[in-house]
């Protein structure tokens, strides 16, 4: 009977360990255009947003209710629409916003 000696898992060095495990393709790219991006100098800005409130397009004021209705995308502007919600839905229904019929979950095969 022959015994080895093998050194315990808890005993082996992490960074052995983190080198043999296999890192996705895309992170591999990822990595490499960070570190592209580093060499060369050129960084992406950051996003920052404009306003901190959204602002109504129709009116500009801040678009919050109940002055601010949405149904389906759409947005109800109390101060600058000539008809009342109920009469602005009815017709946004009309138009075929609204939830999905049922049945149709499948888009036709091209």
């Amino acid at each position: 009977m022959v015994f080895f000696n093998l050194p315990l898992p808890s005993a082996i060095p992490p960074s052995t360990v983190t080198q043999t495990q296999a890192v996705p393709y895309i992170t591999q790219q990822y990595r490499q255009r960070r570190q592209e991006s580093e060499r060369t100098g050129t960084f992406k800005r950051k996003y920052e947003r404009k306003t901190d409130v959204i602002l109504c397009k129709k009116c500009l004021r801040e678009r919050k209710p109940p002055s601010h209705l949405q149904y389906f995308g759409n947005w109800y502007c109390e101060e600058s629409e000539t008809q009342t919600y109920v009469e602005w839905r009815t017709g946004l229904e009309k138009l075929g916003f609204g939830k999905k019929k049922p049945g149709n979950d499948n888009p036709p095969a091209s």
